[in-house]
């Protein structure tokens, strides 16, 4: 079996791309954790990134792994990719890495790219030309490489993500801006607001839903505090579930919101007396 490295590249590009998708992997999350919510799947990928070694005496190999999974802790999914050189790998295995291991991560709605720091990293030193190429290889859009979004800027209305001018507000739009993080912060996924109703909904037909663990070990509570979703976390603690409830591995929801940095979920969490697991 493989083994995952944290790896640490000589380019200082891939090295700061490397540091940005691990600070904003919360977001990949959030938009996987409400995919798997839709009847209809709405994302065209969803793909992260880490480093495979056979021994310390090989090189690692970054590669791409789809059919992702969460725990809070570790990712699950499928190696994308072909190993080139290593032989305890193959194409279609089965992985398991910490999520401090990623080096990247990448989703895509309506053919648009999200995510992907270290690709475009790598298509900032292209020409137009073969960024076209590229882009065309992949089936994706991309945009410009200088401005890496982690969400889509449509989904949000503040002035600082609409689209800008050029010099002196005159010439082309320079487009929507990356959205900043404390905007992602505050804003629920669009999906959110339609969530309430349907978690009461199921709870009435169900009432040990809120309390049930999924496969990967965790209940629905545990699942919205990854997910950042305070609208989420509020209807469930209104539909009876424990703000301190245990997942397998006996962790609470205020572990999983601090685990991925979601400010608000954390705060309200705590406001409603969660407490932090003794495995924290």
């Amino acid at each position: 079996m493989a083994k995952v490295t944290i790896h640490k590249d000589d380019n200082p590009a891939i090295e700061a791309a490397t540091k940005r998708a691990k600070a904003t992997f919360r977001y990949f999350w959030r938009e996987l954790s409400w995919d798997y919510r839709r009847i209809v799947p709405g994302l065209d990928l969803a793909v992260f990134k880490v480093a495979f070694t056979d021994d310390k005496e090989t090189p690692a190999e970054v590669m791409w792994v789809n059919e992702v999974n969460f725990d809070g802790y570790s990712l699950t999914g499928r190696l994308l990719n072909e190993p080139n050189w290593l032989k305890s790998i193959k194409q279609g295995d089965a992985v398991k890495v910490p999520v401090k291991g990623i080096t990247d991560w990448l989703y895509a709605i309506d053919g648009v790219a999200y995510g992907g720091f270290s690709v475009n990293a790598i298509r900032k030193q292209m020409g137009k030309r073969e960024r076209k190429q590229h882009d065309e290889a992949w089936g994706l859009d991309f945009g410009d490489p200088a401005k890496v979004h982690v969400a889509p800027a449509s989904w949000f209305q503040e002035e600082e993500v609409k689209k800008k001018k050029g010099f002196f507000g005159f010439g082309k739009s320079a487009g929507p801006q990356p959205v900043p993080d404390d905007v992602l912060q505050k804003r629920e996924h669009p999906m959110a607001a339609n969530m309430a109703p349907e978690i009461k909904k199921m709870v009435a037909s169900n009432p040990g839903a809120v309390s049930e663990l999924a496969d990967n070990g965790l209940n629905m509570l545990h699942q919205m505090a990854l997910s950042g979703s305070v609208m989420g976390i509020k209807a469930l603690l209104e539909c009876g579930a424990k703000v301190n409830s245990k997942s397998n591995k006996g962790h609470t929801a205020i572990d999983f919101a601090r685990s991925l940095g979601w400010k608000r979920a954390y705060t309200f969490l705590k406001q409603q007396g969660g407490k932090p697991s003794a495995k924290e």
